[in-house]
Order: C-alpha cells, then structure tokens, then sequence
C-alpha cells in the first residue's frame, strides 16, 4: 500500500514551521509584536493534530492486518532521529568550542555552559528521547526537540493500540483525551507534578485528536465523496477553518489554549485534507510543496541557527 500524501496540509505544515521559526527569531519590528506571531508557537499542536491524522490515515489499516509494530517504530525513528541526532551533536560541538573560548561562562551573556538547558544530563535525555516524560526540564539542548520525543512514544502508544483493539481504536482514543486534558486542566486544579506532564499530555491529545479526525474523513468517503461537492464550497470551509486557526492563535493568552489548542486546528486538518478548494489548489504549487519536503528540516534547524549562529555574530 503506497504512502498517502495531503498535499494541501504539507503546504499548510511547512507554512506553520516557518511562523514557528518566526516565532524564534524575534525581533524589534512590528511583525514579531503581532500577537499572532507571539502566540504561534501553538502552531506545534497542529503539527501534533497533523501527524496524528496522517499516520492513521497511512498505518491504521496495515497495523491491524499485522504490520510488525517494530517496523513501524523503526520506519518513524528513521524519520525523525537522524537529524535529530545530527542538531544534539552541533549544539554540544558548539558549546564545548564557547568553552575553550571562553571558559566556564559564555562571553557576553553570563550563561553558564553546560548547565540548565545545555545540561550534561540533558544530552542523554535527547538522546534517548525522553525529555517530555515528565523531566522537569523538558527543553534541553534543541529547545524543539522535546516535541519529537513526545511524538516518537505518541507513535509507540497508537500502534500498540492499532494492532491489539483496531475495532475499538476511537473509543481508546477518546480515552487517551480524557487522560491528557487532567493533566492540561489550569494551574491551581492540579497537583503542581502534573506540570511536569504537560508536554507529554499536549502531544497525546492533538495526537488522538487526529487520529479522530482520519476515522471522521474516513467515514465521509475521502477523496471519492469530496469529488460529488463543488470546489467553491470546499474554498468556503476552508476559509472558515483557517479563520478559526488565525483567530485562536491571535486570542490564545486569554484563552485556556492547551485546552483548546488541537479542538482549533482540527477544522483545518479535516477540511484541507480533501484538496479540494482554492486554497488548496494554491498549497499545491511547487513553493509550497517544496515547503512541505522541509518542514522538518525547518523546525529541527532554525533554532540552531538562531541561537548559535545568529546571535553570537
């Protein structure tokens, strides 16, 4: 069964790494002040929504015919860790050469190296993918990297349940939200351990959430069904789950957001997920489609960049 591909979301995915990497390299201009940009890194809860969606859409089938769990894990592993791997051994390079540098103390910003987020610790978490599962400090070395750790056992707990309840793989789902959003509930009606958690909680529940909307789009008939209903009214959902997407982001400090966060990009994924409309027929073109190839890449990459590179030139 070949891989299926979305080709309006991949466009949507790369457009959403660059406003994560936007979101980073902050600046002093009007654009990094836009409350869009300040809020955008929510943007990760639909990448969340998004794979979710897309891998139940390529493995839910195939896993509950058989398809060997370790071969999934390894296929998704060999997707995300090398370069992973890769932007942990630049960030420790670049911080072992401060040192000879500069000593104990990074010249010009009092930062104590090896220490807090650029911890020795920190290199075996990101290494063994479990910064996020319930760490204190979850953004060690690559700050994005706690989300791929998250996502990677995300993966672990969908294909144990896809290949061993396949038949009541929504209502485990539906579980899984239900467990999550305790430990996402506000400050104050929790324990103060669940904080810990919450990382953990937001990948599990806009995962699940996606994994919901592909048995939705399912049902709907796919591709075969969307084909029966005009293009214009498909431009019309899809204006209208992307107006959601902005106004949520926009608003999201006076919002519970981690509450809300993957219930606001699920629009978007179900909707885009049809390719039927004029903005997906705009996500199509090769700019985007080439966005899409590096999303990864993008968001892996850029905080590199900004915090080794940028900064100290």
């Amino acid at each position: 069964m070949p891989v299926r591909h979305f080709v309006a979301l991949d466009g949507w995915r790369g457009a959403a790494a660059l406003i994560v990497a936007l979101f980073h390299f902050s600046t002093a201009a009007q654009l990094s002040r836009a409350d869009f940009i300040r809020n955008s890194w929510l943007l990760v809860d639909f990448f969340f929504v998004l794979s979710g969606f897309v891998i139940a859409a390529n493995y839910r089938e195939r896993l509950a015919q058989g398809f060997a769990i370790d071969r999934f894990m390894l296929l998704r592993l060999g997707r995300l860790y090398p370069l992973h791997v890769v932007m942990l051994a630049a960030f420790v390079v670049t911080e072992l050469m401060l040192v000879m540098v500069s000593g104990h103390i990074a010249a010009g910003s009092g930062r104590a190296l090896f220490e807090g987020h650029t911890s020795i610790g920190g290199i075996f978490k990101s290494v063994f993918l479990v910064q996020g599962l319930g760490s204190e400090d979850d953004i060690a070395w690559n700050g994005v990297s706690w989300s791929v750790a998250t996502e990677i056992w995300a993966y672990l707990v969908f294909t144990l349940l896809a290949s061993r309840c396949a038949r009541r793989l929504e209502l485990a789902m539906a579980g899984l939200i239900m467990v999550s959003l305790v430990f996402l509930l506000p400050e104050g009606l929790m324990p103060g351990w669940t904080v810990r958690f919450v990382n953990l909680a937001r990948c599990i529940y806009g995962f699940s959430v996606g994994v919901l909307l592909q048995a939705t789009f399912a049902r709907l008939g796919g591709d075969a069904r969307a084909a029966a209903v005009s293009d214009w009214r498909f431009t019309v959902l899809e204006l209208l789950a992307t107006g959601i997407a902005i106004s949520f982001v926009t608003s999201a400090m006076v919002l519970p957001r981690h509450l809300i966060a993957p219930l606001a990009f699920a629009p978007m994924v179900l909707v885009f997920a049809f390719d039927r409309g004029w903005l997906s027929h705009w996500l199509a073109k090769p700019a985007f489609v080439l966005l899409g190839t590096l999303s990864y890449s993008i968001y892996m990459i850029h905080g590199f960049v900004q915090s080794r590179v940028m900064l100290p030139v």
